[in-house]
C-alpha cells in the first residue's frame, strides 16, 4: 500500500514537473536549464531586468541605420545584406561559459555543448532577413532565424576564456561550395587546431558541412 501511494505521488510530481531542457520566469528571474554531456544537469538565471534591458536595447539598435556589406556572387552580381557583427554582445554570458568551458575537457566538447544550449533551448523559425536580435533575445524567447542563432551561438563561444577566430559566414545553403544566391549564416570557429563550421539551426549535427563552405567570412572582433 506504502509503495501504491509513493507511486502515485510520484507520477503526479512527473506530470507537473518541468524537465529540461526549460526556460522559466519565476519571480523576475528567468531560469534555464539543459542537458549537457554525461547526462549533467546545467542550470542558470537571468534577471528579467537584463532581458528588459536587452529587448530596449534590441529595439533602439534596429530603428538605426544598419551596417551593410557588399558580397560579390561573380562578375556580374552582388548582393547588399546587412552586417549583422554588431548584435553578437558576449557580456550576458560571462558568468556561466567559463564555467562550462572549465568542466570540458577538449576544445570539441566546448564547442558541442555551447551548440546543444542552442539545439535544446532555441527553435527555428524563419529564413535570414533584416531584423536580427541580439542574444539574449534569441535565447530567451526560445527561438529565431539563422542569422539569430547564429549571433547567438558566437556571443556565447566569444565568452569563453580562450582566444579563437570566430566568424559569421555567409552562404548558400542549397549549393554551399558553389553559391548562387546567398540565403543562410552559420558560424565559423578556429580553435588554432581545429575548425567548426556550425549550423546553429541543426537539432541533430552541429557541423555538417564535410565538404567545406564557399562563403563570406566576416570575423567577430572582441
Amino acid at each position: 500500500q506504502d509503495y501504491g501511494n509513493l507511486s502515485d505521488e510520484f507520477n503526479d510530481f512527473r506530470v507537473r514537473a518541468i524537465a529540461p531542457p526549460y526556460i522559466y520566469v519565476h519571480e523576475r528571474s528567468v531560469e534555464l536549464a539543459f542537458l549537457g554531456s554525461g547526462d549533467s544537469f546545467i542550470q542558470w538565471h537571468v534577471p528579467f531586468e537584463t532581458l528588459e534591458a536587452t529587448i530596449i536595447q534590441g529595439n533602439n539598435s534596429r530603428n538605426l541605420a544598419p551596417a551593410w556589406v557588399d558580397l560579390s556572387l561573380n562578375e556580374y552580381q552582388t548582393v547588399r545584406m546587412m552586417d549583422f557583427r554588431p548584435f553578437v554582445d558576449p557580456q550576458p554570458f560571462a558568468n556561466v561559459i567559463p564555467k562550462l568551458y572549465a568542466a570540458t575537457e577538449q576544445d570539441r566538447d566546448f564547442v558541442w555543448e555551447v551548440w546543444q544550449i542552442i539545439a535544446q533551448l532555441t527553435a527555428y523559425s524563419s529564413e535570414i532577413n533584416e531584423t536580427p536580435r541580439y542574444p539574449l533575445e534569441t535565447l530567451l524567447a526560445a527561438g529565431g532565424d539563422c542569422e539569430d542563432t547564429s549571433i547567438l551561438f558566437a556571443s556565447m563561444i566569444k565568452a569563453a576564456p580562450v582566444d579563437w577566430d570566430v566568424s559569421l559566414v555567409y552562404m548558400d545553403s542549397n549549393n554551399p561550395t558553389n553559391p548562387q544566391e546567398i540565403n543562410h549564416v552559420i558560424v565559423r570557429v578556429n580553435t588554432g587546431t581545429e575548425i567548426f563550421l556550425v549550423e546553429t539551426t541543426s537539432k541533430s549535427v552541429m557541423d555538417p558541412f564535410t565538404d567545406g563552405v564557399r562563403g563570406w567570412f566576416f570575423p567577430v572582433e572582441g
